[in-house]
């Protein structure tokens, strides 16, 4: 039996990734929530609207859009579990079919978010503030995608699959910045302010939430001075979050990938 080139496994599980989605009701609860919180924009007033929208859409990623692909990515990875006991029998790399997965949900994930800023951009005009937001919220989106396929692959029961989605969303979205508040009056703290900042750097809701804050209001850190790394971040903060959410994902990517070399009763 030959053994098919990494390439071929990728195109043709990044093929059936597109087909599966059709049957996938979270597929269009995404979609449909993306519309929805997109036409939502369009009630900022036209003095303010590329702000305006720029700002409600950081309030849905953090919300609503970061769950719904954290589902998503956790019912593409869910509707294999049948088939994994037949794919480890083919002389398929674990490898090349977890980055077809992967790359199947990134480029879902990614472009439709777009219709995030879509009517906003038709209705007031393209604003190169609503096209970095977009972009921003697509790498959030693409990210929680993968963490949800990463957390199927290890947890194959889908009521402890969904119970772990939603503890892991719920981690990244608050559960950082209780810690950070618990621990902000510490001496501790007040002497090495880096490491209370550092935190919010390396948490991607946390690091898209302050990028889009430096960005629309021009926010920024005056109760506690972090030196350097605090300036640097406010300088560079579409770099850093570019970073973040790569590095992010390529540790989703590594996850999944030893998931699936998993025996599917383990």
């Amino acid at each position: 039996m030959s053994i098919p080139a990494a390439s071929t496994v990728v195109a043709a599980t990044l093929q059936r990734e597109w087909l599966s989605q059709r049957l996938n009701r979270f597929f269009y609860w995404h979609v449909g929530l993306l519309v929805i919180c997109g036409l939502s924009t369009l009630i900022a007033p036209p003095e303010a609207a590329a702000r305006g929208a720029a700002w409600w859409i950081l309030q849905v990623v953090l919300f609503a859009i970061s769950m719904s692909s954290l589902l998503l990515g956790l019912s593409s990875s869910h509707a294999e579990l049948d088939e994994m006991s037949l794919l480890q029998t083919h002389p398929v790399s674990n490898r090349s079919w977890t980055t077809g997965k992967a790359l199947g949900l990134l480029l879902i994930t990614f472009p439709t978010a777009l219709l995030l800023v879509l009517p906003a951009a038709l209705s007031q005009g393209p604003a190169w503030l609503l096209v970095g937001v977009a972009a921003a919220a697509g790498g959030v989106s693409g990210v929680f995608s993968l963490l949800g396929l990463a957390l199927g692959a290890w947890i194959r029961d889908p009521v402890r699959g969904l119970i772990s989605a939603v503890a892991l969303w719920l981690g990244l979205l608050v559960g950082t910045d209780l810690l950070l508040l618990l621990t902000a009056g510490s001496e501790f703290v007040q002497s090495h302010p880096r490491v209370w900042v550092l935190p919010l750097m390396l948490n991607p809701l946390d690091a898209f939430r302050i990028t889009v804050l430096f960005t629309v209001e021009h926010a920024a850190f005056t109760g506690l001075q972090a030196g350097g790394l605090t300036e640097w971040w406010l300088h560079h903060g579409g770099v850093w979050l570019t970073s973040c959410l790569a590095a992010w994902a390529i540790l989703a990517w590594l996850i999944a990938t030893a998931g699936t070399a998993r025996r599917p009763d383990a």
